[in-house]
């Protein structure tokens, strides 16, 4: 169609499998405050999985390739190996002790997925925050991202894309007990330095505070 736009990205062939037999990618959420920039990224965001076996020849059933809840939630298997279809990256380290890489390696989720996304991250903001600074100013804003990355049976990373509008579900009990703290934490960052709790606010969040 004349005036369209797309994107056309390499398919991911020979993906890192939970338990050697289903496909998984990493939601990493990352917040940026302006006019700072200043880029943060949350320590304990998640892994999604699919609960269908990976057939690299089947190309046509979506639920065997994607990891997103649109397409989990309506499947009979959905839940059935993770709780929600989600994992913490504790959980992801078991599975990766579990079964080696290739090379019979043992990937480390702190020493190597974590370090690579980091800096995936850095090139990735490093190149658009200019792009933000050439923008008219909106004073005092903030952005969650969401930013899906993979890891190949070879221990590589990879991002495959940015989402400006995350999900931010509760679906399982890892989500229902992190994501109000990853809210709690971006009012920390992001609102607190320009409106300050008050004295009387929970005890909770003046603990956190300090």
């Amino acid at each position: 169609k004349v005036g369209s736009s797309f994107v056309v990205q390499q398919y991911i062939e020979r993906p890192y499998l939970i338990d050697g037999q289903r496909k998984f990618d990493i939601r990493q959420f990352v917040l940026c405050t302006a006019p700072e920039y200043a880029v943060y990224m949350y320590r304990d965001s998640y892994v999604r999985t699919c609960s269908g076996i990976y057939d690299a020849d089947n190309p046509d059933d979506l639920s065997l390739h994607l990891t997103n809840d649109f397409v989990q939630k309506t499947l009979p298997t959905f839940g059935q190996y993770e709780d929600g279809n989600k994992m913490s990256f504790e959980q992801l380290q078991q599975r990766f002790d579990a079964i080696p890489l290739d090379d019979g390696r043992i990937l480390s989720f702190e020493d190597e997925v974590w370090p690579a996304m980091r800096r995936i991250i850095s090139h990735v903001f490093c190149m658009a925050i200019p792009i933000y600074r050439s923008a008219p100013s909106r004073g005092r804003s903030f952005e969650l991202y969401g930013l899906d990355f993979m890891v190949t049976a070879d221990g590589k990373v990879l991002l495959i894309e940015i989402n400006t509008s995350p999900a931010l579900f509760q679906r399982g009990e890892y989500l229902t007990n992190t994501l109000p703290l990853l809210i709690e934490e971006l009012f920390q960052k992001a609102i607190d330095p320009i409106f300050p709790p008050p004295a009387s606010s929970s005890p909770s969040r003046q603990q956190q505070q300090g």
